[in-house]
């Protein structure tokens, strides 16, 4: 009998490139390159066939067949976000890391400056005794989205991934060790949760979504060319509850001023908030989102009695904005790596 591959069982490596066109090395043991905890994983060399029917007088169709492409859109990786991986990724996908310090802890400081994503390498074993290994090379994070909070405890990254060389099958494992720091969980953020400046301790989520467009470029061959960066996008969202705190700013949201008087008609202008987060693992392993210039959608806002009670909720958030020379995202994690992730 056949025995099955166990899905279950399996790892996700990943280690930044030097340059396209030169796969990572699967050596590296270098802190924030390690194996990151994986939630889950769906990986694919995106191998696609096509068919075009010509007239041949039979009744049934026999059309030509063709492989119309690899690659490109190769799937989604989740991982845990933990104080020594979660700047890298963000790196990544910003294209943007400036560290300082002079020993751990060292601040990683990455922003929405307009630079491209770097290239990556990713390693995916799947199985025991029965396994599959590939990997997928010169590799982008074409979206990325960050969530946390009271539904979800645990800090995830969840990355959309596309590659110019998908699935090319290796042997051995990357001798690369599991970091060992747990992940930012949504507790860690007590206290620390800013909407328009101010200190919400309702707070009981947040959703931030990178996204930037990209496509791929094939050209004359199955194997793309170049992925290329459209005008992309960053949205952020706070989730909490209708307090005498978040009235104020709901009000601020539709009628312009947090204490409006009778009469007064929503306003004609659009609301800017900033929002900030803050996650301390420890004193030398934070991680803190500042989106200084936040246009919130006030689209579905609305309060009224429920039929059954309980809490009201309300959600600030919407595209993330400059701030005239601010970036419209910073991340700042501290971590023991003193090596830039861009």
């Amino acid at each position: 009998m056949a025995v099955p591959l166990e899905s279950g069982i399996g790892v996700v490596n990943f280690n930044k490139q030097s340059a396209k066109g030169t796969m990572a090395t699967a050596a590296s043991t270098a802190v924030g390159t390690n194996r990151p905890r994986l939630y889950e994983s769906t990986l694919k060399p995106n191998k696609v066939t096509g068919s075009e029917e010509y007239v041949d007088g039979q009744r049934f169709s026999s059309p030509s067949q063709f492989v119309d492409m690899t690659g490109g859109e190769v799937g989604d990786v989740t991982i845990q976000a933990q104080a020594e991986n979660a700047s890298l990724f963000f790196a990544q996908i910003l294209g943007v890391d400036v560290v300082t310090g002079a020993s751990d802890p060292y601040t990683h400081t990455i922003t929405s400056a307009g630079t491209a994503g770097g290239y990556g390498t990713w390693w995916a074993d799947v199985g025991s005794s029965v396994r599959n290994r590939e990997v997928f090379w010169d590799a982008k994070i074409s979206k990325l989205v960050f969530e946390i909070g009271q539904d979800q405890k645990v800090a995830h990254q969840t990355m959309s991934l596309m590659s110019l060389k998908p699935g090319e099958v290796y042997t051995t494992n990357p001798t690369k060790t599991e970091d060992a720091s747990d992940p930012f969980y949504w507790t860690e953020v007590t206290g620390a949760a800013e909407i328009d400046s101010t200190v919400v301790r309702e707070v009981e989520g947040e959703t931030l979504e990178i996204d930037t467009g990209m496509e791929v470029f094939y050209g004359d061959d199955r194997e793309p060319l170049q992925l290329i960066e459209k005008k992309g996008g960053i949205t952020r969202t706070l989730k909490t509850i209708v307090t005498d705190d978040t009235l104020a700013k709901y009000k601020k949201v539709l009628y312009g001023t947090a204490t409006p008087t009778a009469g007064d008609r929503p306003s004609a202008d659009v609301a800017y908030f900033p929002l900030e987060t803050v996650y301390t693992k420890s004193a030398t392993r934070t991680l803190s989102i500042v989106t200084p210039r936040v246009s919130v959608k006030s689209d579905d806002f609305q309060i009224g009695p429920q039929r059954e009670g309980g809490k009201t909720e309300i959600m600030f958030g919407g595209e993330c904005l400059k701030d005239g020379a601010t970036p419209a995202l910073t991340i700042v994690g501290l971590s023991a790596d003193a090596t830039s992730y861009a």
